[in-house]
C-alpha cells in the first residue's frame, strides 16, 4: 500500500538548504566548529594570492617586458617580479593568518549562536530573503575598517598587490567565502548518515518555518528498521504538531508514520 506524503504550503525548500549548511555548524563538537573556523580564516589570505599571483606572473611573462627583449629575458624577469612580490605579499599574509584565523574562531562562535538562538536580522528582498546572524553583522562592519587600516599601514611598494587582495577580502564579501569555507571544512570532518543528518537539520528546519515561539524539536529518533520516526518537543497547539509531522514525513522521504511526542503536554 502506498502512502502519500502531503507537501504544507508553509516548506521552504530554499530554507531547508540553508538549514542543511547550517547543521553541521549547530550539532556538532565545540572544537571541531571552531577549529575549522580559524582554519577558514588561515586559508582566507592563500586563496586568492593562489590566483592573482599566477595570473600577473603569466601576464608580464607573456605580454609584459620590452619588445626586444627574449623570451628567456621575459620569463626571467617575471619571475624576478614573483619572487619580490610574493615574498612582501607573504610577510603580511603570514600576519593575516594569525588575525584572520583568531577572527575564524569568534565568527565560528557567533555563526553556532546564531543558528541555536536565532538570531538573525532578516531582509525582505524581490527575489530572495537574507538572513543575517551576528557573525556576519560583525564582519560587514570590521573587515572594510581592518581592510583600510592595512593599507595605510603597507609599505607603498606593497599596496597595490596588498590592497587588491583585501579588498577582495572585505566586508560582506569575504564573509560569503570565509563561510563557504567553513562549510567545505566541516562536510569533511563531521560525516554522518543520511538519516542523522536529516534529523538533525529538522530540529532547526522545523522551528525555522512554524516560529521558533511556536515549536522547540529536542530530538527525532528515526527507526531504519520498521522506517518509522519519532519527533519529540514542545509545540503551542495542534497546527504546529501536525505543520512539524508534515515537515518530517516531507524531508525524511519513505518513513512512515511520524509519531510526534509533545512534551508541553506531559509537564
Amino acid at each position: 500500500m502506498s502512502v502519500s506524503t502531503y507537501v504544507p504550503s508553509v516548506i521552504d525548500e530554499s530554507l531547508y538548504e540553508r538549514t542543511k549548511k547550517d547543521t553541521p555548524i549547530a550539532f556538532a563538537s565545540t572544537g571541531k566548529v571552531y577549529a575549522m573556523g580559524a582554519l577558514a580564516g588561515v586559508l582566507a589570505p592563500w586563496l586568492p594570492a593562489a590566483i592573482i599571483f599566477p595570473l600577473v606572473f603569466f601576464y608580464k611573462w607573456r605580454f609584459s617586458g620590452r619588445v626586444y627583449m627574449t623570451p628567456e629575458e621575459k620569463l626571467a624577469q617575471a619571475s624576478d617580479w614573483l619572487s619580490g612580490s610574493f615574498g612582501a605579499y607573504a610577510k603580511v599574509a603570514i600576519w593575516l593568518c594569525l588575525i584572520l584565523g583568531a577572527y575564524g574562531v569568534l565568527m565560528a562562535i557567533l555563526r553556532r549562536k546564531s543558528i541555536l538562538s536565532n538570531k538573525y536580522i532578516y531582509l525582505n528582498m524581490a527575489k530572495r530573503n537574507i538572513y543575517m546572524g551576528l557573525d556576519q553583522q560583525l564582519t560587514i562592519v570590521l573587515i572594510p575598517v581592518a581592510s583600510i587600516v592595512g593599507l595605510f599601514l603597507a609599505k607603498m611598494t606593497d599596496v597595490l598587490i596588498i590592497g587588491f587582495v583585501l579588498i577582495i577580502l572585505a566586508g560582506a564579501v569575504y564573509y560569503q567565502y570565509w563561510m563557504k569555507l567553513h562549510n567545505l571544512l566541516m562536510v569533511i570532518v563531521w560525516r554522518k548518515k543520511w538519516e542523522e543528518r536529516t534529523a538533525l537539520a529538522l530540529r532547526l528546519m522545523i522551528p525555522r518555518t512554524v516560529g521558533w515561539k511556536n515549536a522547540r524539536v529536542d530530538e527525532i529518533e528515526v527507526d531504519t528498521v520498521n522506517k518509522s520516526a519519532r519527533v519529540k518537543g514542545e509545540f503551542v497547539n495542534k497546527d504546529m504538531e501536525q505543520d512539524a509531522r508534515n515537515i518530517t514525513g516531507h524531508y525524511l522521504r519513505g518513513y512512515h508514520p511520524i509519531y510526534l511526542v509533545n512534551t508541553k503536554e506531559t509537564q
